[in-house]
């Protein structure tokens, strides 16, 4: 009965969070999780990407890094990871954050000359279930009226058009995207939904400035505008919220050795998260390492950060447990004359942060 109470009290609690203390979208008890780190190749070597040339997946590090071997280019990516435990400093073991639906890609690239690449992608970048299990609801006499699963979770769907122009070694992109933001609340006979859908862009850059050592950059603007709220119970419901998506900038930095191949990378992304309510700017710092050992296989290695964004002066809710976290990163692809297919594992369990799982990658390239 106590756990029902609390496993209700939390998904009220999370609820509160968005119109009171956080952003509606962007929530740090969750943020950390949602994000899927779609792109195997990157996700083994660090997450690194935005300075080196690589498939269209590789566009959302850089829009100006994808490029297409031949004519045609078919990309496929999926994640797996693992189910994270939620709220135990309150004793609870049976919430789990959790995988929801599909996480993947998947893209279609053209190369119409020499110069310019275009192409085609969807992606569901960001998604979680935080499931609290069947609640037991009961009268004041203590008598059982109804179980109820209840169900908290989060879906991004983004269709993007990324645009590439290349001339001798220097390369500029942009990436036209159209993201669903999906946020619902399931409990009983009532489910709620906020929905942001708007449009934004990606633009990038990356130059070679001597033989083997690029140099890359991708800034992605400031999203403004109002979600709106969607109850079963209440269809004539006409609310709104404010929602921001902050500023992010990122550079990356790549060289490869030209006599063996041996490459190293490493990538800083700012996101500007002190627009968001009780929350600080953030700081990633990325490092990897690739090695192709023949003509068909390739490995990699890395490790990258994920900050803490709550700002604990003004945080609500449990300030003791630290959200930051180091993931070390591994990989390899194994390469035929028209396909690469990749896998890449990201562990964080060698943080001392009380937040510990793992996250699997898997990748399939085409050119023909």
């Amino acid at each position: 009965m106590k756990k029902n109470i609390i496993a209700l009290t939390a998904l009220l609690f999370s609820f509160t969070l968005y119109s009171q203390y956080y952003d509606p979208l962007i929530n740090p008890y969750w943020y950390f999780y949602s994000d899927n780190h779609l792109d195997a190749v990157s996700s083994g070597k660090g997450r690194t990407g935005i300075g080196e040339v690589g498939d269209i997946s590789s566009t959302a590090l850089n829009p100006a890094a994808f490029e297409i071997e031949k004519k045609y280019q078919l990309s496929f990516q999926y994640t797996y990871k693992t189910k994270q435990p939620w709220l135990t400093s309150l004793g609870l073991n049976d919430i789990y954050l959790k995988q929801n639906a599909l996480s993947g890609a998947a893209a279609i690239g053209y190369k119409i000359n020499k110069h310019i690449n275009v192409g085609i992608l969807y992606s569901n970048p960001l998604s979680f279930d935080l499931d609290l299990g069947v609640i037991i609801m009961t009268n004041e006499f203590g008598q059982e009226i109804g179980r109820y699963e209840a169900i908290d979770g989060y879906n991004t769907h983004n269709f993007s058009v990324p645009v590439v122009y290349k001339y001798k070694n220097f390369r500029f992109g942009i990436a036209f995207n159209y993201t669903l933001h999906r946020r619902f609340f399931d409990f009983h006979n009532d489910k709620m939904v906020i929905k942001f859908d708007r449009f934004n862009a990606d633009a990038g850059i990356l130059f070679e400035i001597v033989n083997g050592l690029n140099l890359g950059i991708k800034f992605r603007p400031e999203v403004k505008g109002k979600a709106k709220y969607y109850s079963d119970l209440n269809p004539q419901m006409d609310e709104q919220t404010d929602v921001i998506l902050p500023m992010q900038i990122g550079t990356g930095i790549s060289y490869t050795i030209p006599q063996n191949k041996l490459s190293f990378a490493a990538d800083y992304k700012f996101i500007n998260g002190s627009q968001l309510k009780g929350q600080l700017d953030q700081h990633w710092f990325n490092f990897g390492i690739q090695y192709p050992l023949n003509k068909y296989w390739t490995v990699r290695g890395g490790f990258f950060n994920t900050p803490d964004p709550r700002d604990l002066n003004t945080n609500y809710g449990n300030s003791v447990e630290s959200f930051s976290q180091l993931f070390l990163t591994a990989g390899a692809s194994v390469k035929s004359d028209i396909a690469v297919f990749t896998l890449a594992v990201m562990d964080s369990h060698i943080s001392s942060a009380t937040l510990k799982y793992t996250f699997i990658n898997c990748g399939l390239s085409l050119n023909f």
